[in-house]
């Protein structure tokens, strides 16, 4: 770990900042770093987002849970091992969209612009996340009647999609996620395909529940974070090695993982 800090604290330097480390690993650098790409990348898209199936969308000016991930966001990359799922739920043509820990909204919104008829069910706690999501529908065009919003996804009242109907629910509930589920049936999730970030790093298994919770009902696939390939982007090719993998990267503390599970009905 030592020659590991050396050497991030020399990329660093050059680069005019310094990971310093006090009693544990202060990555306070690198954050500072990450914002100052995203804001040079969102002045040079006019903070839209360049690629992947999100490509087009307006981020608002603020993000609810802070910059750290805007470069990734507006270059497409973000959670880009889900690009695949993401493409082939909206081929599915949900009529429902439920969004548990909606956050800024990039997901919901996202989606909304993809699926003009579909309703949207945008969860989070925190009000101001509510607020950044419903303001970046309304910034991309795609506000209205059709949306709902909550702040808590609640098992005992939660209506699933009526007979006929189809749902696509995308999770990142930072490490409830499986105890949401094992509370209610999974035939409960019959026309609803699932999309959910697991934390193992918060609770080691959760995702090994998840899947076996639903393997009777869904067809369940784990995603795996993979690699970014940042060269791919010119706004990138003036930059060192370091600031390109941090452009087109998630700040996560381990590598994630995902719950993919399709009903077995949909095929």
């Amino acid at each position: 770990m030592g020659s590991f800090r050396t050497a991030l604290n020399r990329g660093l330097a050059r680069l005019g900042y310094r990971l310093v480390r006090t009693g544990r690993n202060d990555m306070s650098a690198v954050t500072g770093l990450r914002r100052d790409l995203g804001a040079r990348i969102e002045a040079s898209c006019d903070g839209t987002v360049m690629t992947g199936p999100f490509a087009g969308m307006r981020l608002p000016p603020v993000d609810a849970w802070g910059a750290n991930d805007r470069a990734p966001r507006l270059l497409g990359t973000y959670e880009a091992d889900l690009h695949p799922a993401i493409e082939a739920e909206i081929a599915r043509k949900p009529d429902w969209i439920f969004n548990i820990g909606a956050a800024d909204g990039y997901y919901a919104v996202g989606l909304a612009r993809r699926l003009p008829d579909a309703r949207i069910v945008a969860y989070d706690p925190l009000a101001q996340a509510r607020e950044a999501t419903r303001r970046a529908a309304e910034l991309n065009g795609v506000g209205g009647p059709r949306w709902q919003f909550a702040a808590a996804f609640d098992p005992e009242t939660f209506v699933p999609p009526a007979e006929g109907e189809r749902g696509f629910m995308f999770v990142d509930c930072e490490g409830c996620e499986a105890a949401f589920f094992e509370s209610m049936p999974a035939s409960a999730f019959a026309r609803i395909s699932l999309l959910v970030e697991s934390h193992d790093f918060i609770v080691p298994g959760i995702g090994r529940r998840l899947a076996a919770h639903l393997a009777a009902t869904h067809d369940v696939t784990i995603i795996r974070e993979g690699g970014r390939d940042p060269n791919r982007f010119e706004i990138l090719r003036k930059l060192g090695s370091f600031e390109r993998l941090l452009a087109v990267t998630e700040d996560r503390p381990e590598s994630m993982d995902w719950v993919w599970a399709v009903p077995k009905a949909a095929g």
